[in-house]
């Protein structure tokens, strides 16, 4: 990973190494049996033949490994790290956090709380491997990752799924201060610093971020929205608070929740005195001398799906498994016939992929084209669909 225009913040094409295949019955004996680190690895403690040098972390010390011989399952799935490592795969990454999917758009959002260590450039060149290579930013970054079909991992083995990581790259960015401002914050107050939790919002097209951060008094919630670009700060914690909880509920009886909860009030501040002691007098007040949290939501917001409906039939093509899973409906996929079947209540909608006509209740209905497949996904009419669930 290379510094690219996002601030230096990194961009990368990504290639997938296979480590190996087991069952949960496999991987239980190795438990079972009380396997350790010294019956799967010979060590060494310089460069020797047959050995390899690599790095991993979290304890960033230079190991020199061996797999021992029938122990390459054991070491993949017991020691995915290392052997990852042996295999010449990234083991840089430092300190990611919360995971979330873009469904519709076929994105990953990762949290990395902090560019720092592992993630500089190794500027001394003692490093085994040296992969990413980010100038030092201690507030982190949010990124994202593009998912993509027709991949092939290192050895060019196809890789048989339509969502696998292809690129990374910085989307939401922090921005470390030079000297800490007058309430304490060593990182920018209008730009999100170490996130933690992530939660998108298919309805409202916007990426929730909660941070866990010793860079800002006052730990933030916010808003991202992936089409403006528009990032909005919509809650924030009690100084030494961590946000956390994140949920985003897009439709729930016809209104919309945004789930956040807020853990260990008062611990670490990084707020100066005299404003310190003010501010743990009120968290002890107000939050049992430090000891509890509190658990809540952002309420009183209308369902995107409640707010759009009217009278006027919806155009356009929609994909089928969304609309189904809005209704609660059942979707079976029938890879030899590629087919889709649609269960809702009594009705059931039959689909087979490149056919001009569907079928409703045993009943053919004719369109305009072909059933359209994209990227691994059936679309149908917007208007056949809000016939067939709603009529």
């Amino acid at each position: 990973m290379d510094s690219d225009e996002r601030q230096g913040r990194g961009a990368a094409d990504l290639q997938w190494i296979k480590l190996g295949q087991a069952s949960d019955n496999e991987i239980k004996s190795y438990i079972d049996k009380g396997l350790k680190f010294s019956d799967i690895f010979e060590t060494a403690d310089k460069d020797t033949a047959g050995f390899t040098k690599i790095k991993a972390y979290p304890s960033g010390k230079v190991e020199w490994l061996k797999v021992k011989p029938g122990m390459e399952q054991a070491a993949a799935f017991m020691e995915a790290r290392r052997y990852g490592a042996i295999l010449g795969a990234t083991s840089e990454f430092n300190k990611m956090e919360g995971v979330s999917v873009n469904e519709k758009d076929k994105k990953v959002y990762i949290a990395v709380s902090y560019l720092e260590k592992s993630m500089e450039k190794d500027t001394k060149g003692e490093d085994p491997a040296d992969h990413i290579q980010l100038p030092k930013m201690k507030s982190g970054a949010t990124y994202e990752l593009s998912l993509q079909g027709s991949q092939k991992d290192s050895s060019q083995a196809a890789i048989n799924s339509s969502y696998v990581p292809a690129t990374m790259k910085a989307l939401v960015i922090g921005e470390d201060l030079a000297k800490a401002d007058e309430k304490g914050n060593t990182a920018a107050v209008d730009k999100v610093a170490n996130p933690d939790n992530v939660s998108f919002s298919q309805s409202l097209r916007t990426l929730f971020i909660g941070e866990d951060s010793g860079m800002h008094a006052n730990n933030f919630l916010w808003a991202y929205n992936v089409d403006t670009k528009k990032l909005s700060r919509i809650m924030s914690v009690p100084a030494g608070a961590e946000a956390t909880g994140l949920q985003m509920v897009d439709d729930l009886n016809g209104f919309a929740y945004i789930m956040s909860n807020l853990q260990h009030p008062g611990d670490e501040m990084i707020v100066p005195e005299p404003l310190k002691a003010e501010v743990e007098s009120y968290i002890n007040k107000l939050w049992d001398n430090k000891k509890s949290g509190s658990v809540g939501y952002i309420s009183g917001l209308p369902s995107i799906a409640k707010l759009g409906q009217s009278n006027e039939p919806r155009k356009g093509n929609i994909v089928v498994r969304e609309e189904a899973d809005h209704h609660g409906a059942k979707v079976q996929w029938n890879q030899k016939q590629h087919s889709l079947t649609v269960s809702f209540k009594d009705k059931t909608l039959y689909v087979k992929i490149g056919s001009s006509e569907v079928t409703i209740n045993g009943q053919k209905m004719k369109l305009q084209g072909k059933v359209d497949f994209h990227e691994g996904r059936v679309l149908l009419p917007a208007e056949l669909m809000d016939n067939f669930f709603n009529q």
